[in-house]
C-alpha cells in the first residue's frame, strides 16, 4: 500500500489489521513535510505522520519511506534521513529528486541542481538496529 499516513483511527487500525506492508511518502523534518506535503487545507502533517510512523514500528508492520528532495530543503536531507533512522525502525528510504512537472513546478519544488542532490544521499545509515544505505533515483529527469 502506498500513503501519505493521514489516517484517522480507524483507518490506522484498519491498515495494521489487514495490510502486510507500507510505502508512505515522508520528507524528513517537520518543516519540510510540512511545506511540501500539507494537508488539502494548507495544515501542517508532520505530527499525524510520525503518529502513523510510531504505530507501524509498534505493530512491526514493515514500511518503507519515500523521500522528495527539492531546492529548498536539499541540504536538510541528510539531517531528516538521519533523525528517521534515530527516531524509527524504517529499514528502506526512496530519495528521489522533485522534478519540474506538476505540484512541484507549479509550486516551486523542482530541484533544479541536480548534483546537490547526491552528496547527501551516498552515506550509509543505521536506523534502530537495521544498517543500510539510502537509494536514490537516476540523476535526471525522465525523458531528458
Amino acid at each position: 500500500m502506498s500513503t501519505n499516513g493521514l489516517w484517522t483511527d480507524e483507518q490506522r487500525a484498519f491498515v495494521l489489521d489487514h495490510f502486510n506492508e507500507v510505502s508512505l511518502s515522508f520528507d524528513g523534518a517537520e518543516a519540510v513535510q510540512n511545506r511540501q506535503r500539507p494537508r488539502a487545507d494548507g495544515g501542517a502533517t508532520y505530527a499525524a505522520v510520525r503518529a502513523t510512523l510510531r504505530a507501524l514500528d509498534e505493530r512491526r508492520l514493515p514500511y518503507g519511506l519515500r523521500m522528495t528532495v527539492t531546492d529548498g530543503f536539499v541540504e536538510d536531507l541528510a539531517e531528516g534521513v538521519e533523525q528517521l533512522c534515530r527516531e524509527t525502525t524504517c529499514p528502506t528510504f526512496q530519495i528521489e529528486p522533485a522534478f519540474g512537472h506538476g505540484r512541484a513546478e507549479r509550486d516551486g519544488f523542482t530541484l533544479h541542481e541536480i548534483e546537490r542532490f547526491s552528496p547527501p544521499c551516498s552515506r550509509p545509515t543505521t536506523s534502530r538496529g537495521h544498517t543500510g544505505a539510502t537509494s536514490t533515483t537516476p540523476a535526471r529527469a525522465p525523458g531528458r
